[in-house]
């Protein structure tokens, strides 16, 4: 599948990557190198970005655009077999006119040949990085850098794999054949995200006696020299990724495995060469992530970030990884809080309870909560709140969205902290300071504008304000929540007749004029069971009825924040 995007007048050519045994096309990165060395070093960075099993295809020559090197250059450089040149012109593109440049490449078959297998499964793998790099040289300390890593690379090529069961080793044991090997995988997986199946393998190193004599050895060596010298040491935990076929062999995983881990190695050396300069104490603050964000048969992007301070310094790399990879400049995608959890994760809390209601039948047109979130209640963290503490939880509930969405990194607040921020508010409000005892640490309740300035003051989250006089007016309103859902995909907390819920989509028939609620409850007291939250109504669909007549209601929509990395 090919992807467009927006043009762009630096634009001089594009770089394909995707599957030669897949025949597809998995991304396209446009380009705007100006020499061959520059074009080179883009190809190396996005391919190590991605998983071992997509590579450097080729690339799209843009007629009429005349590009500063030959390129064609580029497949003898990396190597690349079967080498694929398209052309397109710049007005199919702006376009995005596919039949087009499908015909100006009709040589090449550029049509799907049909829907891909979704059979196949990911196969992760994590190695803990430990090397020691020279910093008395500081002006050669990018060779030093490379020189250490590269040391790396040919210890991986030894690396045998062992799977969750431990009944094989992947790279020494005599298997079975392939559809043998990849029915043992399929039964040992876990699910991933979008239906996508992965295992996970654990690298070894052989050090039985018929092993290969020429490969590293477990020895220790120690060099003596008589120069000072300061060696910095680097540790960091790789986790690298490889999609299957079912028509791979173990051989093939092995390999491929193998690429894997050398990727991210090559990801650990440019992100040390992007900021060694200006913050030596990276070295010791390194962090590899995989986001899924591509519409590929995988769909992850490996990065390796560097864990200082500077976020100015941050969010321009992550600026600068956007336009690269052709992502939206409207949300975070990079961040390391959104890299996948490739295990179980340890929260206790349940996540997105309401994807699990299967009863439901839709009345019209839905519009729903976008991302994930925790759903707080009643009773969490050894806490009594019961009676007083629902806008508290539905604060929280909101803000794990947020976190888990990437836009802020810092912990969901207690309630004493939520009560500590809200005592500014409260000398504003009253114009007083006999609040301040009183107020932190009591059980008093809280509403939808205290709810408003937390998120402002803590988090810089703005929002909108919507003021009924009733239920039946929070109903009239049903549109504009229906358009909230659809544009900014957040939690809406509401608050009336001294209770506090979290509405997270509402379904409406434009015909019949017939609506839902879907609500998720803070009131809620128990243990974190699905089961019962579900089936009790804890999340669930409520009727109109639901918002009492007599009651005045203010609804809070969070709204995300725009040009963020």
């Amino acid at each position: 599948m090919m992807l467009f995007f927006p043009w762009n007048e630096d634009i001089l050519s594009a770089l394909l990557f995707g599957s030669v045994s897949q025949a597809n096309i998995a991304t396209v990165v446009f380009n705007c190198s100006k020499n061959i060395d520059e074009a080179l070093d883009l190809v190396r960075f996005v391919e190590s970005s991605l998983p071992s099993n997509v590579d450097f295809l080729g690339t799209l020559s843009l007629v009429g655009v005349i590009c500063p090197f030959d390129l064609n250059s580029l497949a003898t450089f990396m190597n690349t077999k079967h080498f694929l040149l398209l052309f397109a012109d710049v007005s199919s593109l702006k376009l995005r006119d596919i039949d087009a440049i499908i015909k100006l490449n009709k040589e090449i078959n550029l049509r799907p040949l049909g829907e891909k297998s979704n059979d196949g499964y990911v196969i992760q793998t994590s190695l803990q990085l430990n090397v020691n790099i020279n910093m008395s040289k500081k002006r050669i300390i990018n060779k030093e850098i490379t020189s250490a890593l590269s040391t790396k690379l040919v210890d991986i090529e030894s690396l045998c794999f062992i799977p969750p069961d431990k009944s094989f080793i992947l790279g020494r044991t005599k298997l079975v054949d392939r559809k043998q090997f990849n029915k043992r995988m399929l039964e040992m997986s876990e699910c991933l995200f979008g239906g996508k199946k992965i295992v996970s393998f654990t690298p070894v190193i052989p050090i039985s006696k018929d092993f290969d004599v020429s490969s590293s050895k477990l020895s220790p060596i120690v060099k003596i020299r008589k120069d000072l010298a300061v060696f910095c040491n680097l540790k960091v935990l790789l986790c690298s990724v490889t999609g299957v076929e079912l028509s791979n062999s173990p051989v093939e995983i092995l390999l491929s495995l193998r690429k894997a881990l050398k990727r991210t190695v090559y990801l650990v050396d440019r992100c040390l060469h992007e900021f060694i300069d200006s913050n030596s104490k990276v070295l010791q603050k390194l962090v590899n992530i995989s986001c899924g964000i591509f519409s590929t048969s995988i769909g992850l992007l490996s990065l390796v970030y560097p864990r200082i301070d500077n976020e100015v310094m941050l969010r321009n790399y992550r600026a600068k990884l956007h336009r690269i990879f052709n992502l939206p400049t409207n949300k975070p995608m990079l961040r390391p809080s959104l890299s996948l959890q490739f295990r179980h994760r340890n929260s206790k809390m349940l996540e997105s309870p309401h994807l699990h209601i299967k009863s439901y039948k839709s009345k019209g047109d839905i519009s729903l909560v976008s991302g994930s979130y925790n759903y707080y209640h009643y009773m969490q963290d050894g806490l009594n709140d019961s009676g007083w503490g629902c806008a508290y939880r539905s604060l929280q509930t909101i803000w794990s969205w947020f976190i888990l969405q990437g836009y802020i990194d810092k912990p969901v607040p207690t309630h004493v902290d939520i009560q500590q921020v809200l005592v500014i508010f409260l000398r504003i409000l009253y114009e007083c300071g006999d609040k301040d005892a009183n107020f932190v640490g009591s059980h008093q309740w809280i509403g939808s504008v205290e709810l408003a300035y937390c998120l402002e003051n803590m988090a810089g989250i703005e929002s909108r304000m919507l003021t009924t006089n009733s239920g039946r007016d929070v109903v009239a309103n049903i549109r504009q929540l229906a358009h909230h859902f659809k544009i900014y995909g957040t939690p809406v907390m509401i608050g009336g007749g001294m209770l506090a819920h979290t509405i997270l989509g509402v379904d409406f028939n434009e015909s019949t004029g017939q609506s839902s609620f879907l609500v998720l409850d803070p009131h809620y007291c128990g243990d974190e069971d699905l089961q019962a939250v579900i089936s009790k109504g804890w999340c669930g669909w409520k009727m109109p009825s639901f918002w009492k007549e007599e009651c005045f209601y203010n609804l809070l929509l969070p709204i995300p924040p725009q040009d963020i990395f």
